[in-house]
């Protein structure tokens, strides 16, 4: 049996009348959409960026951008790493003029590119809500999912990401996560996913500098707001972590309540006991090669503090909840023992709920 329909299994078994559910959306979205240029860019050995791939039907692809150009600049603002890129392009908001300044075989050369609004995700057999959550201090894009045609009031799900990339896929090319997302929602659940502070359409300090912490917050709010749409059965709300996100759904779930947990490809031990070992120090410089303070780039030291500090363990083991703990066959990240670690905890404390 896949993880998709374990999933379901899980849910329905707890939500029998997940087939049912609800009325109208209705939103309350305020941000603006961002600009799209249509590109994928990576970092070069010479510290440049370089486009290494061009979204079909894009401004990009319309203009005379080419896969290997090296960007230099972006209406006159430096290009000198993948985050500059990634945060000058956020500067631009829906239909803008863009002088991309590239070098091309040693030569450089300016390209004009008229370029729109990101396209929305606009499945035919779903309604798809684009929303804002108010979270301390930043306004983040939210998207909601939900079947058509229903009366009654849906159980949910919030959906947990793993680090700092954007949880929205408008674009044809495939997408797992966003399959998954919709294969949740044809079952009868609405769906909601949240980008993060400082990502994409999202307001708020960069996503890398947020630490553990303010993460659990943003979240709780994100999980409050799904709870008071008027579709949603607030009594019958899960939470799915995946990867990190199984970090951070324990603590949400012990400060908002939910219906049951879902986490998948996640770990339960506290950081420092996969690092026991003197030997293991070097790799450190590896973790965090620019300069001690991100790991590869995108999530603060700090971050990884304060997920050390927290008890993981023991916040499992308060919840009075079902949990199912998934770990895919060939997951080359995460363990078998920490998944069955997470059952036997929730077990010890509640027998019968943890699997």
């Amino acid at each position: 049996m896949g993880v998709a329909s374990y999933l379901l299994l899980f849910l329905i078994l707890f939500y029998p009348s997940a087939a049912d559910a609800a009325t109208a959306l209705s939103s309350s979205d305020s941000l603006p959409r961002r600009a799209l240029l249509g590109v994928t860019v990576e970092p070069t050995p010479d510290n440049h960026v370089r486009i290494a791939k061009i979204v079909p039907g894009s401004a990009a692809e319309r203009s005379e951008l080419a896969v290997g150009d090296i960007l230099l600049a972006l209406n006159g603002s430096a290009i000198d790493s993948v985050a500059t890129f990634l945060a000058t392009m956020k500067s631009f908001k829906s239909a803008v003029h863009i002088t991309c300044r590239v070098q091309r075989d040693g030569k450089e050369v300016s390209i004009d590119v008229n370029v729109g609004e990101w396209p929305r995700e606009q499945p035919g057999d779903i309604q798809v809500l684009y929303d804002v959550v108010d979270a301390h201090e930043a306004k983040l894009r939210s998207l909601v999912t939900k079947p058509i045609g229903n009366a009654r009031k849906l159980p949910a799900i919030l959906y947990l990401q793993v680090g700092c990339s954007s949880i929205e896929w408008p674009l044809s090319e495939p997408n797992l996560t966003r399959e998954l997302i919709y294969r949740l929602t044809r079952a009868g659940f609405a769906v909601m996913r949240s980008e993060k502070s400082g990502v994409e359409d999202s307001t708020g300090a960069p996503c890398r500098e947020v630490g553990f912490r303010d993460e659990v917050s943003v979240f709780v709010s994100v999980l409050r707001k799904l709870k008071s749409y008027d579709f949603v059965d607030s009594e019958n709300v899960f939470l799915f972590g995946h990867s990190a996100g199984g970090w951070v759904a324990p603590l949400v779930a012990a400060t908002e309540p939910v219906k049951g947990v879902v986490v998948y490809g996640t770990v339960v031990r506290p950081i420092g006991e996969y690092a026991k070992h003197p030997e293991l120090a070097t790799m450190v410089k590896k973790l965090f090669p620019q300069d001690d303070d991100h790991l590869y780039g995108v999530r603060s030291l700090q971050y990884f503090r304060e997920l050390n500090d927290q008890n993981v363990a023991r916040v499992w083991a308060s919840l009075d909840v079902p949990v199912l703990a998934l770990i895919g066959e060939f997951d080359i990240r995460t363990q078998p023992l920490d998944h069955e670690y997470i059952a036997a905890i929730v077990n010890a404390r509640h027998s019968g709920n943890g699997t």
